[in-house]
């Protein structure tokens, strides 16, 4: 695994022409809305279990944070236990999002 350069000037230091951690995800609202929508998006597709998506959540969290996503401030608001659409479709007894 190639890691993502940190910032963009630790990026210009190795001539990596990949965009840096802060350079995709300047706040960690970003990150995290983008996460959410990913894990949503294969749930949808039906490669992840609703059962697994909160804690798939908190370790891509926990390691993005590790690699240079900026910390959430104050004014970050994270929900305890994020809801994920197609896991609240598929509650509500909906399946003709499967299709």
């Amino acid at each position: 695994m190639i890691v993502f350069p940190r910032t963009e000037t630790d990026r210009a230091n190795t001539n990596d022409p990949r965009p840096s951690v802060l350079a995709r995800y300047p706040t960690f609202k970003d990150y995290y809305t983008k996460v959410v929508a990913s894990i949503d998006d294969l749930i949808a597709r039906r490669l992840y279990l609703c059962e697994d998506a909160q804690s798939e959540l908190n370790r891509l969290v926990a390691n993005g944070q590790t690699r240079g996503v900026p910390a959430p401030t104050a004014s970050d608001v994270i929900p305890a236990a994020e809801t994920f659409p197609h896991c609240e479709m598929s509650r509500a007894g909906r399946s003709d999002h499967y299709k």
